[in-house]
């Protein structure tokens, strides 16, 4: 089905009644042919289980504080629908651009612990705008499944920033497109996503400032990760700052094959990953600084791969009682290889055999079978 002309909706799991802070809101339980207005602060009269709500406004201001507002509920439900229609009314199928609405969806859903699931829920945005998306499911504790996409390739200063923090039943993670990154873009976004197990793809390969920083940390269940989740070869001040921190199922980590690092590029990006047992680094300047902490209590036993005789032993070097292992192109493709058979070449398509979607300019269209990913600078991402 596809939601992308259809109002924001929820569907309740459970029956129960729903308001809106800070601002005025619109929404219809007769599928559109009639809309009631909600004060500011009140509550719906009661949505029976299986019954739906659709909403929409028009010129709403976003604020840094609260954004246009946060939708709470007294029962379960899940969203599908195009966000869109809270921005731009009954005009909102066509839109793409957040272009001047700072902080557009900021805490949306913050503290939301009824929300079930936003499989459904499209959000078409290509033109982004800074922090428009901060805090937007942040402590959805009952979240399970996130939207599928979030197709924007070009990102904003900190727009994804602490998205789902503390979304502690959620498992799947939206695909992740962006080639072009900004200050901060990705920070925390799943920081204590304890149950998330399945990384989206991060194909960019040049970075900003801080854009991973604590992206995954207290990621609990994360196990893997592909051996070229991360092509970067041109890295930025802090881009992968405490990425890992404390994902302490982390066995193995991504091939880092950026030849030269930056100020705090890998700052305790591994810090107590205890079970972790494979570093591949292919940094030729080794520096204590940007890589301080990096392997604070990961296991005592493992295997460093190196493309240089500079790297000191300890936490913020090569593991201690690690065994030390000279970079090559073959070791590090079998040592690849032996992470999973996941792995994405960013510059080349690649099959994938699971269910995945088609997104052009934010548009979805399910999509079944083996299928091949294919991104582009154009902003089109085409499934084929």
């Amino acid at each position: 089905m596809i939601y992308k002309n259809t109002y924001l909706t929820f569907e309740a799991i459970t029956s129960g009644t729903f308001s809106f802070s800070t601002n005025n809101i619109q929404y219809s339980t007769n599928n559109g042919s009639s809309w009631t207005t909600l004060t500011a602060g009140s509550s719906t009269p009661t949505v029976a289980a299986g019954n739906k709500i659709m909403w929409k406004q028009t010129g709403l201001t976003p604020t840094s504080s609260s954004g246009i507002g946060t939708f709470s509920s007294t029962g379960n439900f899940n969203i599908s629908g195009n966000v869109m229609s809270l921005h731009y009314g009954d005009d909102f199928a066509s839109q793409t651009s957040l272009s001047g609405k700072n902080y557009a969806f900021k805490s949306l859903f913050k503290n939301c612990t009824g929300l079930v699931s936003a499989e459904s829920l499209t959000i078409p945005a290509l033109t982004l705008s800074n922090n428009c998306y901060y805090e937007m499911f942040i402590s959805c504790t009952s979240l399970t499944t996130a939207p599928k996409i979030l197709p924007a390739i070009t990102l904003t200063y900190e727009c994804y920033r602490v998205m789902f923090q503390d979304c502690s039943s959620l498992t799947t993670a939206p695909l992740l497109p962006a080639t072009t990154l900004a200050e901060n873009c990705y920070r925390n976004m799943f920081t204590a996503c304890v149950s998330l197990s399945n990384l989206p793809t991060l194909p960019a390969q040049t970075l900003a400032t801080g854009c991973y920083k604590g992206m995954f940390s207290y990621c609990y269940a994360i196990t893997k990760v592909p051996s070229n989740y991360l092509p970067a070869l041109t890295l930025a001040d802090s881009c992968y700052y405490e990425m890992f921190k404390m994902c302490t199922a982390l066995k193995k980590s991504p091939i880092l094959r950026a030849p030269t690092m930056d100020i705090e590029c890998y700052y305790r990006m591994f810090y107590y990953c205890t079970s972790l047992e494979y570093i591949a680094c292919l940094a030729t300047n080794p520096d204590e600084y940007n890589t301080d902490g990096w392997a604070r209590e990961v296991s005592t036993v493992g295997k460093f791969i190196q493309n240089s005789s500079s790297w000191s032993s300890g936490e913020s070097g090569i593991p201690y009682d690690w065994d030390s292992i000279s970079y090559d192109d073959d070791l590090v493709y079998d040592m690849a290889l032996s992470i999973g058979t996941d792995n994405i070449d960013y510059n080349a398509s690649t099959t994938i055999s699971n269910d995945v979607e088609t997104v052009y300019y934010g548009y979805i269209d399910d999509v079944t079978d083996s299928t091949t990913f294919i991104t582009n600078p154009t902003g089109i991402i085409t499934i084929t």
